[in-house]
């Protein structure tokens, strides 16, 4: 896991940069000039599309989007934003992009090669402050840290386990109610076909009903519109025995032309009457229907849900020729488990053992020896001694805490054969001169590319890259 570029582009504070980077990269500069811009914050974009507040913020001022791209390994990778992900492989000194069918299979492809960005910020990133110091984790959360290593072989193993567990708890003919008889898979058959039927049948009733719905739906609609008419004309009725001149050109209305106003009125008035006592007779019937159709719906869905229950009963009784295993067989999986728990903690106990050495060659530098204790509880003790006295991780400085904790984090990646990228966020900058300059010589020992990010150094150390923002 080598860097070896990085291009930002409209990228926060950097509108469009290139840089490159060796072996032992020096990043400096002031507050807020964006050396962990640089350093961490286009890592997490590009790898992951992380940021810690909401990406817009990623964005230049003025600006709608923004990229980076970064060159590592054989890969060249471009996250833009708003999110898109472009993965290159480097072949025959040529970029061909990876072919992958959306967004989530290009990250999922990344973590593959590079682990989820918790496993990236708890061992690439070197930082008391921003990122995950395995040492201040306190002892549950320290021995997570050396589990988490391991933890997809253990954790596969034992959800295995649970698998097996919990089909046998399903399975327990100890705790199940058995039935004497053997239930018939025919009689199964028949009840299957008659709910297949019962609910073909509901069907064609449903249709049944929708068609009275919509032929009581005509006919009330209908009547409302034929009693509308009706208060209309009543309306024009008591207009009319209420004037006495024409309202259009005022001459005075005869009595007989008003009677012939009024008895037209009057017949329309009983033909509509006559009209809407018809709808009504015509709106029991589907009212009726429906009430049927309804009726016959009810029962059909009682003998369906009867015949359902049998079902689920039958098909229980039917499974428990499946019933093969007893509570010994539960409690061997218990055993296995417990075991299994047990292993895990002597497992980390000796490998914790496996690191003290290389751990102690980095420590021994500050004058300190490191011992790994982890007894029968689970409990991790660090024990720490100095000209023949003890002390306590709290008694460290600070100084003294980031050597040991930057000695144990190397230690685990070596043990695990894992090399490559590690990045110091403003991490070294409790160090003095000389325990600094031990750091960059124990770099140049050691299979990693270390990006360190300072404020200012006197002296750079020898074929490292300075980049100065």
């Amino acid at each position: 896991m080598r860097l070896k570029k990085v291009i930002l582009k409209h990228f926060k504070n950097f509108n469009n940069a290139e840089y490159s980077f060796r072996e032992l990269t020096l990043i400096e500069g002031e507050n807020g000039s964006g050396k962990t811009t640089l350093a961490v914050d286009s890592l997490l974009f590009a790898l992951y599309g992380y940021s810690e507040q909401s990406l817009d913020t990623l964005v230049s001022k003025g600006k709608k989007s923004c990229s980076v791209m970064i060159e590592i390994d054989n890969l060249r990778i471009t996250r833009e934003f708003p999110t898109n992900i472009k993965i290159e492989e480097l072949i025959n000194n040529d970029y061909q992009v990876i072919s992958l069918a959306n967004n989530k299979e290009k990250q999922n492809y990344l973590n593959d090669l590079f682990k989820n960005i918790d496993y990236f910020r708890k061992f690439r990133l070197m930082d008391v402050k921003q990122g995950i110091n395995i040492l201040e984790e306190g002892k549950t959360g320290l021995l997570k840290s050396l589990f988490s290593f391991n933890q997809d072989y253990f954790n596969n193993i034992r959800q295995n386990l649970l698998n097996k567990k919990h089909q046998r708890e399903l399975l327990n003919k100890d705790k199940a109610v058995v039935y004497h008889f053997f239930p018939s898979q025919k009689r199964l058959d028949v009840l299957n076909m008659s709910i297949l039927d019962l609910s073909e049948q509901v069907y064609e009733l449903d249709k049944d009903i929708n068609s009275a719905n919509n032929q009581h739906r005509e006919i009330t609609n209908q009547k409302a519109g034929k009693t509308s008419l009706v208060s209309q004309l009543r309306i024009q009725k008591e207009k009319v025995l209420a004037i006495s001149c024409c309202p259009t050109c005022k001459r005075q209305v005869d009595e007989i032309t008003k009677q012939n106003l009024l008895k037209e009125i009057n017949d329309q008035i009983i033909m509509f009457n006559t009209m809407i006592e018809n709808l009504i007779r015509e709106e029991e019937e589907p009212k009726d229907l429906l009430g049927h159709l309804q009726t016959v719906k009810t029962n059909l869905h009682k003998t369906k849900d009867k015949l359902s229950n049998l079902r689920l009963k039958l098909e229980t009784r039917l499974k428990q020729k499946e019933y093969i295993f007893t509570n010994k067989d539960i409690i061997v999986i218990n055993s296995a488990i417990k075991e299994l728990d047990m292993f895990c903690a002597k497992y980390i106990t000796e490998w914790v053992k496996v690191l003290e050495p290389i751990i102690n060659d980095i420590v021994s530098k500050i004058g300190f020896s490191v011992r790994f204790d982890l007894n029968e509880k689970g409990s991790l003790n660090i024990l720490l001694t100095k000209d023949g006295y003890e002390y306590s991780y709290k008694d460290l400085s600070s100084g003294q805490r980031l050597i040991l904790s930057i000695a144990f984090q190397i230690a685990l990646l070596l043990e695990k054969g894992e090399e490559g990228l590690i990045i110091a966020d403003e991490g070294f900058s409790s160090l003095d001169e000389q325990n600094l300059q031990h750091i960059f010589d124990l770099f140049k020992q050691i299979p990693f590319q270390l990006v360190c990010i300072i404020h200012r150094l006197a002296d750079a150390p020898e074929n490292s890259q300075v980049i100065k923002l």
